[in-house]
């Protein structure tokens, strides 16, 4: 999250690891889990360009197991909107 510009690419590969054609996708359920700390110079600009193909909601602490909850790691659900998927 810290390259604006690897953001579309970035955008690009998550979508084909879950597009149908791909050996990674395991499940209907197709969604990706993302994490990332404190360089988060282009999390902005992701989102942004997230908006109009997924469905992104922040996972709370709660949500993940105790091993994992940082203060200082956002974790992302991430699922493709019905139309783009």
């Amino acid at each position: 999250m810290y390259v604006r510009e690897a953001v579309p690419s970035l955008l690009k590969s998550l979508a084909a690891l879950i597009s149908e054609s791909s050996p990674c996708t395991m499940h209907t359920q197709r969604r990706v889990i993302l994490a990332h700390g404190r360089n988060r110079f282009a999390e902005e600009d992701f989102l942004r360009l997230a908006a109009p193909l997924w469905h992104t909601r922040t996972l709370t602490e709660d949500e993940l197991h105790p091993d994992y909850q940082c203060s200082d790691v956002s974790v992302y659900c991430m699922t493709l909107r019905e139309d783009m998927a």
